[in-house]
């Protein structure tokens, strides 16, 4: 099998979980003689123009075996924004297959997009891709990602969303640290961990930027989930946030609607494929106009970057009730994305 083609890997397909072809060439590449496993770490990337806080600082990376005994590690290293860091872990037996990594993060808040586990031993087999769509969906802080990791089965690319880490929880970002089993989520286990419902528990986080020491599970599990949400919907954001708007045009997963509704999304507004708007720091939703033609509903100006809303307005003389559309600027931006 060439290591340009897909893997299987679990990914989000229409609101849940399911089975998508994860790019083999997201992955490190060889790692040296001497060394262990090679792991490549993905960040998400979100506004073009002078805001870089979907990159950070991963502070440590630790690899485990079968018995969840350490075997390797990393200091890890700073991921810009839609960058990469490709380390491989330093193991005194490089031949012994990473079955666990744990991944910290510093107080440089990141937002993941995927994390890809190359053996040293096994180029083309026992693949690990943990990705951002599961963060989202076991109650992880996240936002939605446009970085293409793969493509679903029936056509179209795949982008995971990316799962915020932050050492500092600053911005109410609910963990600092994550451990998956890299065979839960890939080319091995995949289908498994969905048939067994483990797609939330084979991961585990930590509010603190520690190296995780106990076991995700490795069995069926009874619990759908293993998480640490939000207590509200309403937190601060940074002050970019409040000046950007992200529009998709593209990915079916990119809903707004969803982003508005999930109490842990954290990032700047945002209008989906699904015809709606999102003020991510009020949640309120509001149609487009293109979409429904209704009172209050908004279109976009992009020469002004500006979020213009349709209303009616009554008013008459002698009794009579007459009406009229006002059109009027609803929400000026700094910037505008726009995701293709």
């Amino acid at each position: 099998m060439s290591w340009a083609v897909a893997i299987d890997a679990i990914g989000t397909i229409s609101g849940a979980l399911g089975i998508v072809d994860f790019l083999k060439s997201n992955f490190a590449g060889n790692s040296p003689p001497s060394l262990g496993a090679s792991v490549q770490i993905k960040a998400g990337l979100q506004c073009p123009n002078n805001c870089h806080d979907f990159g950070g600082q991963i502070v440590s990376i630790q690899g485990y075996d079968a018995n969840n005994a350490p075997i390797g590690r990393s200091t890890g290293g700073h991921i810009g924004d839609g960058g990469v860091i490709e380390v491989v872990l330093s193991q005194p037996e490089p031949g012994k297959q990473v079955d666990f990594l744990s991944v910290a993060n510093g107080n440089d808040a990141t937002c993941i997009s995927w994390i890809a586990v190359r053996q040293f031993d096994k180029v083309d087999a026992a693949a690990g891709a943990w990705n951002g769509d599961i963060g989202q969906q076991c109650g992880q802080s996240w936002y939605a990602g446009n970085q293409i990791a793969g493509r679903y089965r029936d056509g179209g690319d795949w982008r995971p969303s990316c799962t915020w880490l932050d050492a500092d929880a600053s911005n109410g970002i609910v963990s600092a640290a994550l451990k998956f089993g890299v065979q839960a989520y890939g080319e091995v286990g995949a289908a498994s961990t969905l048939a067994q419902n483990r797609q939330c528990s084979a991961t585990l986080y930590s509010r603190k930027a520690v190296d995780i020491g106990d076991k995700p599970a490795t069995k069926r599990s009874l619990s759908s989930s293993n998480t640490t949400s939000t207590t509200s919907t309403l937190r601060p954001r940074r002050p970019w946030m409040d000046s950007h708007l992200v529009i998709s045009t593209s990915a079916p997963t990119h809903n707004a609607t969803e982003m508005c509704l999930s109490p842990t999304s954290w990032g700047p507004d945002f209008v989906g494929t699904d015809g709606y708007f999102c003020d991510m720091a009020t949640r309120e939703l509001t149609p487009l106009c293109a979409t429904k033609q209704v009172p209050g509903c908004l279109e976009m100006d992009h020469p002004a970057r500006t979020l213009r809303k349709r209303s009616l307005v009554y008013g008459g003389g002698r009794g009579a009730v007459a009406r009229r559309e006002v059109v009027s600027a609803h929400r000026v931006y700094g910037s505008v994305d726009v995701w293709s």
